[in-house]
């Protein structure tokens, strides 16, 4: 409102969102989503194409050729980008310069991959875990505003996971924090949750389904391999999540990635947390839920990367 009382009214500041912009890029097995953001964190423009990122190089051209046909059309100057959040599966090796992706993104694997992005797009670049920017995007303009320390699910291709502590992510050593997997016993992560093993299913089963965008457009909870999927990788997902639970004692957690509405529920109702039943009186549980954003939530909290380290504590 308008400043009340005596003496001269101070001077409202705004945040002019033109003055800068940012970008985040998402690379999973079968999809890349290019979103812009301003100063302000409003989304300009967000595009998501389907592709098989097995060459790095291919993508990182047409990822260019984006990049200036959005400028263009949004009369966006290079010199007022602040920088590009880029945000891939898999785990680091090395923080911040090289991931071990999953078998799709092999080319992307084990190279001094933020040394290259840099080089190539000429612009600072922060590299990041996608599970890590999916709960950074939540964070703050999701689930975030209504907890402060939730745990978020990421599935994809594979299966991975983010931690927002007190408002904040947590990282984690060498980044690595949230790579739920590692619960898992080798012999396990065959039947981890990630979707993969899901179209695989469904695919010798005669449904052909070519991606994770396809996934959720064509889903039927109904479709029997559904059914056999959620019995094959539910014990995995009980385990991680009262790992979760038992360790970082969250608010909530975030059902997100790529992950089909329906299914995203159809896991949440089938859960049953554990109980001490110990003097009649339980250990508070988390909600769970499934992530409400429309963007995709980990390109987006790649796009605010810059924006935070720039401007924003």
């Amino acid at each position: 409102g308008d400043p009340q009382g005596r003496g001269q009214p101070s001077p409202r500041l705004r945040i002019n969102p033109d003055a800068a912009f940012s970008v985040g890029i998402s690379v999973n097995t079968d999809v890349v989503t290019v979103l812009v953001t301003d100063l302000a964190c409003n989304v300009i423009e967000e595009i998501r194409f389907e592709t098989q990122p097995l060459s790095k190089g291919l993508t990182l051209q047409k990822l260019s050729r984006i990049l200036a046909e959005v400028q263009e059309n949004q009369g966006l100057h290079a010199d007022r980008l602040l920088g590009i959040g880029f945000a891939i599966s898999g785990f680091f090796v090395k923080r911040g310069e090289q991931v071990n992706a999953p078998e799709p993104l092999k080319d992307w694997s084990l190279r001094p991959l933020h040394a290259e992005l840099e080089s190539h797009f000429q612009t600072p670049v922060w590299l990041e875990n996608g599970a890590t920017t999916g709960a950074i995007g939540e964070s703050l303009v999701g689930a975030g505003l209504s907890y402060d320390n939730f745990g978020y699910l990421a599935f994809n291709y594979g299966f991975g996971g983010g931690l927002v502590l007190s408002g904040k992510p947590f990282f984690g050593s060498h980044g690595n924090a949230g790579e739920l997997s590692a619960v898992l016993r080798p012999e396990e992560i065959e039947n981890r949750p990630g979707l993969g093993s899901l179209v695989e299913e469904l695919n010798a089963a005669g449904h052909e389904i070519r991606s994770m965008l396809e996934l959720q457009e064509r889903f039927d909870l109904s479709w029997p391999q559904v059914a056999h999927w959620i019995e094959r990788v539910s014990p995995q997902l009980e385990r991680i999540i009262h790992a979760l639970t038992a360790i970082i004692d969250p608010q909530a957690i975030v059902f997100g990635g790529e992950i089909p509405r329906e299914l995203a529920k159809a896991l949440i109702n089938g859960h049953r947390f554990w109980h001490d039943e110990r003097y009649r009186a339980n250990r508070p549980m988390p909600d769970m839920i499934v992530s409400s954003l429309e963007n995709d939530s980990s390109a987006l909290g790649a796009a605010l990367l810059p924006l935070k380290s720039e401007y924003y504590i």
